[in-house]
């Protein structure tokens, strides 16, 4: 009987440990096998914390050319909803800071057209300056799209990545500059 458990619990080891190592290769399959993935999984864990312990400490509402911006600070992050006029298109980006530090800028673009689908650009930083950015977009799997059809049917298509690029930073600056360093917000 002794022997027999102890098979039981050899097996399922095994299987946790395949379980999970296939689990974690396919995080970083996504990001290619370099050593900028540990950063990146450091970052989106940094980035769950912030999430997980924000409390807003103030609301700011601003224009930018023709787009309307509120903003939303934390400590270590910044939320801003844009809207802009003429297209009607909403941008969420969160940007997260560490040691005054940007890290990282969370892009979610509203789809027009279907409210529960978004654009995703994620944009990782150091030293000031963008080290991976990754782009993805939200689709139904029941949802009747043409063959010959696009993304850019769903979404916005003047939003490009290197558009979207320009735009968090521009932003960046704007939020910047309404006080020293973001992220001690609330110390």
């Amino acid at each position: 009987m002794k022997i027999f458990q102890l098979m039981i619990k050899t097996m399922l080891v095994f299987f946790s440990l395949f379980f999970f190592s296939y689990s974690f290769g396919q995080y970083f399959n996504r990001y290619g096998r370099n050593a900028d993935t540990l950063k990146i999984f450091a970052i989106n864990m940094y980035r769950y914390q912030i999430d997980s312990s924000s409390v807003s400490s103030s609301l700011l509402h601003f224009s930018l050319d023709s787009i309307d911006v509120s903003e939303k600070k934390f400590e270590n992050k910044s939320e801003t909803v844009s809207i802009f006029q003429k297209s009607k298109s909403v941008l969420r980006i969160k940007f997260y800071f560490r040691a005054c530090k940007l890290i990282l800028a969370y892009v979610e673009q509203q789809s027009p057209y279907f409210s529960d689908l978004n654009a995703y650009s994620v944009f990782y930083f150091e030293k000031d300056s963008i080290f991976y950015s990754d782009y993805y977009f939200g689709v139904r799997g029941c949802m009747a799209i043409p063959v010959n059809a696009s993304f850019n049917d769903i979404y916005n298509p003047n939003l490009t990545g290197d558009l979207l690029k320009k735009y968090v930073q521009q932003l960046l600056l704007k939020i910047n500059c309404s006080q020293q360093c973001i992220g001690v917000i609330g110390a």
